[in-house]
């Protein structure tokens, strides 16, 4: 009996002695990098981005006809740039241009014209013609809108009833 005892004290103080993990650390590191960039903005306005002017309906040019993307039915050329990336935008000819000047075709006939300038500002000051940006900005990392004008110049004779359009590459450079 003795014998038993004398092996119950040894089994019980192996069972309480504690077991001690062992652990090692680490470092995990996080990383990124935001290339410089720009891009149009497709939940800002226009679709995709696009800018948009439209002169609604027309039946005389006695006088001047203007329109821009702030009016009914236009919609502001959205850029996103990240922050401090400098850039400038600039606008083609059209796809109708008689010269320097930008024309909308009527889309049924494709033979009557519409001529219109471009400008810069609400004054109506600064035509933007095909050669040089007629914006430079810095991105901030949210959405730009840039405002375009548009004039159909008095005097302008009326072509053909219709639906004229024209569309007009904007190139944003950064």
């Amino acid at each position: 009996m003795l014998k038993r005892f004398a092996l119950l004290p040894i089994a019980v103080s192996l069972c309480s002695t504690p077991v001690l993990a062992a652990t090692v650390t680490g470092n995990l590191t996080v990383t990124a990098t935001i290339q410089e960039s720009c891009h149009l903005d497709s939940t800002a306005g226009g679709s995709l981005g696009n800018a948009l002017i439209d002169f609604g309906t027309i039946s005389s040019f006695a006088t001047a006809v203007d329109a821009d993307t702030t009016t009914a039915g236009g919609a502001a050329l959205s850029i996103i740039c990240t922050d401090g990336t400098t850039y400038d935008v600039s606008a083609a000819l059209g796809n109708n241009p008689d010269g320097a000047q930008r024309r909308m075709v009527n889309t049924s006939s494709a033979t009557d014209y519409l001529p219109y300038d471009l400008y810069a500002d609400a004054a109506y000051a600064t035509l933007i013609d095909n050669s040089t940006a007629f914006y430079s900005g810095t991105g901030n990392g949210q959405t730009q809108a840039i405002n375009l004008y548009g004039r159909i110049p008095a005097g302008t004779l009326l072509p053909a009833a219709g639906s004229y359009n024209d569309l007009v590459v904007l190139t944003v450079t950064y």
